[in-house]
């Protein structure tokens, strides 16, 4: 990743997390607009093609704590972090 570039990484970045949300909702037997996951994540990692597709919160909320559990992997799961997992997963 190192090898290209910020823009390229952040691209590929936006790509898997796009193939993890859709892989982890269809675990539970969901089958996610790929469009509206790619809209989200663009949105969520300030890409130019966030809102080309409106999104939803069952979306949103599945991207959050995907990001957020990739971005702060280092950090402690604590009550209240894992609470504002579960609030954007099931509003």
């Amino acid at each position: 990743m190192e090898d290209l570039g910020f823009e390229d990484s952040l691209r590929a970045y936006a790509v898997a997390t796009e193939e993890d949300a859709i892989q982890t909702a269809a675990i539970e037997g969901e089958n996610l607009d790929r469009e509206k996951v790619r809209s989200s994540i663009a949105a969520h990692l300030g890409l130019p093609t966030a809102g080309l597709r409106l999104t939803d919160r069952a979306v949103d909320g599945l991207v959050n704590v995907l990001l957020d559990a990739t971005h702060h992997h280092a950090t402690a799961l604590t009550r209240d972090r894992l609470c504002s997992w579960h609030t954007a997963l099931f509003p």
